[in-house]
């Protein structure tokens, strides 16, 4: 209680801003919870590494059961062995940079745990890969912003100047976290992210997050929501459009239980949405298009 009252307490900062080498547009992969080691894992790494894109963006669950703690703030072989083979190893394949969002596993599930963050950070900086300053941040992309948050505890970052900063962005706002803002039939008690969003009038193009192991597309207070929690593990849960809308949440435009991951295609005036499974195979395909001014 007097952690999580200090938590609430303190100084809430800005996330750190990364800005990449400028340009028209941008393909990126989604994918979450991939730190479950196996036969799902290593063909969903596969079929990412024959994409030709800008970036992996990992969802969170880096490690399964648990992410390796560093209390002095030291990088141990062992940790860093653990993290080469969870995440390194199976999703260098594309050549891209590696961008990672912290899950509930990898902090032990605590809302936060510094021993084990202070892992993923200094792990990051020693991997040429790997893209990840702090547990919040920014990366502007050209065309697109990402904005990377830790939603263990989301409230731990200033909503209310991110939500300026993405205002402010002329391009299309991509919001990555872990727990999901809406996701149907798995997790869908889990409200931290939506709260903390309305709190803050963070009001993002898109959201993507892991967490609930299955793949998923709608919309939800006018923002896009994407769950692609299947990166190596899934839930069986019932599936929902192309015909089958007896499955469908409300907002809910597409959903299946199915290994896989998620790709965006990014320029000034459109994104494209592809849900892909583990052999790269379009499931789903959707365009969002910027309004007519």
């Amino acid at each position: 209680m007097i952690a999580a009252l200090l938590l609430a307490c303190a100084p809430k900062p800005a996330p750190t801003s990364v800005v990449a080498a400028a340009q028209s547009s941008v393909r990126i992969v989604l994918v979450g919870d991939t730190g479950k080691p196996g036969e799902p894992r290593d063909a969903v790494a596969a079929a990412i590494a024959k994409e030709t894109v800008d970036a992996v963006v990992v969802l969170g669950d880096l490690v399964y059961p648990m992410g390796p703690a560093c209390p002095n703030g030291e990088l141990s072989h062992e940790a860093a062995d653990i993290l080469d083979e969870r995440i390194l190893t199976p999703l260098s394949g594309s050549g891209a940079p590696i961008v990672l969002v912290l899950g509930n596993h990898d902090v032990g599930h605590d809302r936060t745990d510094p021993a084990r963050v202070a892992c993923y950070l200094t792990w990051a900086e020693q991997r040429e890969q790997v893209l990840f300053p702090a547990p919040n941040f920014t990366l502007d992309l050209g065309p697109l912003m990402l904005a990377v948050i830790d939603t263990n505890p989301p409230w731990s970052v200033d909503g209310e100047a991110l939500a300026r900063d993405l205002e402010a962005f002329p391009g299309w706002t991509l919001l990555a976290g872990h727990h999901i803002l809406v996701t149907y039939h798995d997790k869908q008690n889990t409200t931290r992210v939506r709260s903390w969003m309305a709190e803050s009038s963070l009001r993002p193009d898109i959201y993507a997050n892991g967490h609930a192991h299955l793949l998923q597309y709608g919309v939800y207070d006018a923002i896009t929501a994407i769950t692609t929690g299947t990166g190596s593990k899934l839930r069986e849960r019932p599936s929902c459009g192309e015909g089958d809308r007896a499955g469908c949440g409300e907002g809910q435009i597409w959903g299946r239980s199915v290994y896989g991951y998620t790709v965006l295609d990014v320029n000034e005036q459109t994104v494209r949405v592809q849900f892909k499974d583990s052999a790269g195979s379009v499931l789903f395909e959707d365009r969002l298009a910027r309004p007519a001014p």
